[in-house]
Parts: C-alpha cells; structure tokens; sequence
C-alpha cells in the first residue's frame, strides 16, 4: 500500500480556498488498484456565518470507482465554541 499527498489552504480577509490531491497504489492477492482524488472548496465568512462550497473528483482503477460530487453548506455560530 502505497499513498501520498499535497494540499494548500489559503485564507485573505473572509475568503477561505483550498484544494488536496491525493494518489492511492495498492495491491492485494495479485490485484492492483490506484485510485487518484482531487478536491478543492472555498468559503466565506460574514458575521456568525460561514458558507462553503467544495468539490471532489475520484478516478479508481475501472469506471465503477469514478465520482464526482458538490458540497455545500452553512455554519452559524452561536457563540464561541457551539455551532
């Protein structure tokens, strides 16, 4: 088994973006399987709120393993330390 990856996270002002990718070898019984992942998002903050955005991408070893997907979502923050 085999694995690595590289990510950055940037924040200016109330904006948030960031992206990973990673890149998955393995081999089991003689089988072997790679599966690459990518995903990038980005956020914005105002007040008690935070909305974000974000996107996947999975490339497996055969078709039946690729998906993409979209996220989003809202936090509202109470107060510190409970959202």
């Amino acid at each position: 088994f085999e694995q690595w990856n590289i990510g950055a996270d940037f924040d200016i002002g109330a904006f948030g973006v960031g992206a990973a990718y990673t890149e998955t070898e393995s081999e089991v019984l003689g089988v072997s399987d790679e599966e690459d992942t990518m995903v990038v998002g980005a956020d914005y903050t105002t007040g008690p709120f935070q909305f974000g955005v974000s996107y996947l991408n999975l490339d497996g070893g055969d078709d039946s393993e690729d998906a993409d997907r979209y996220a989003g979502g809202v936090i509202y923050t109470v107060t510190q330390g409970l959202t």
